[in-house]
């Protein structure tokens, strides 16, 4: 009952903003097709997509890009909440169990860092059941800054985002393509997320609930980190991304819909 009041309010606030508004901002391109879908005598030219960002200053704090620690070996970190129905893992952790019962890893000292997953303990019992304690490791939240400053020296960086998320990409994603690290994409390659990725040239990608798509993936993506032969995207697609850049695109939209009669 309560789903049902709560969803009826949503419907009445989203009948009042597409039958009042001068123009519409989504932050996707999946959510501006839902809502054109939903609201097809609303304008198209009045329907914006303005992606999150990343805010450079945020990061022109943190110093050089150097290991913040003295982990030896890969250290392949995810930074922030792992909600467990949007963001679960244990997927992720069946196939890193697969991997390492038949050496895959071949003596690759590796570390799966989960900064501040705010559910340790729930995955920490998986984590042992599958006996993945020398590979994966969970710590505790940092301030922003600091952990701007560990993504810089990650060797790669991990995203997970279930396919009940596909409509949206998360702000860490942006964060993640400034740093200028790999990264190994655990969401839906049909999602915005993953076709964000695809479209910047990031090819290791593999849905969160597909064990043996993940495995797949990141064995490949492993071993391009052994080689030193993973992608980053080029900083020249990453600016677009930047908030000044965003803000433009915003006062774009704003003197568009002046200019409207």
């Amino acid at each position: 009952r309560q789903m049902c009041i709560r969803d009826r309010a949503y419907a009445k606030i989203e009948d009042l903003i597409f039958g009042n508004a001068a123009g519409v901002i989504a932050t996707t391109e999946g959510c501006r097709k839902l809502y054109l879908g939903r609201y097809p005598e609303f304008e198209v030219d009045r329907f914006r997509v303005i992606s999150n960002g990343y805010d450079p200053a945020v990061f022109a704090s943190t110093g050089s890009r150097a290991r913040t620690d003295s982990t030896n070996g890969l250290v392949l970190l995810h930074s922030g909440v792992l909600y467990p129905h949007e963001r679960d893992p244990t997927e992720f952790f069946h196939a890193l169990r697969a991997l390492k019962l038949r050496n895959a890893f071949d003596g690759l000292r590796l570390e799966f860092r989960f900064r501040g997953s705010g559910h340790d303990d729930h995955y920490r019992k998986i984590v042992e059941q599958f006996e993945l304690q020398e590979i994966v490791r969970f710590v505790p939240r940092l301030p922003y800054v600091k952990a701007a400053e560990e993504m810089l020296g990650a060797d790669a960086l991990m995203i997970f985002q279930a396919s009940n998320c596909n409509l949206q990409i998360p702000a860490k994603l942006y964060e993640y393509l400034y740093s200028q690290r790999p990264i190994l994409g655990l969401t839906d390659p049909q999602g915005d997320s993953g076709q964000l990725l695809l479209s910047l040239g990031v090819n290791s990608v593999a849905q969160l609930e597909d064990p043996d798509s993940i495995e797949v993936v990141l064995e490949t993506f492993l071993a391009q980190l052994r080689s030193g032969t993973a992608y980053t995207v080029p900083m020249a697609e990453v600016n677009r991304y930047s908030r000044q850049s965003l803000t433009k695109d915003l006062s774009d939209f704003l003197q568009q819909l002046l200019r409207s009669p």
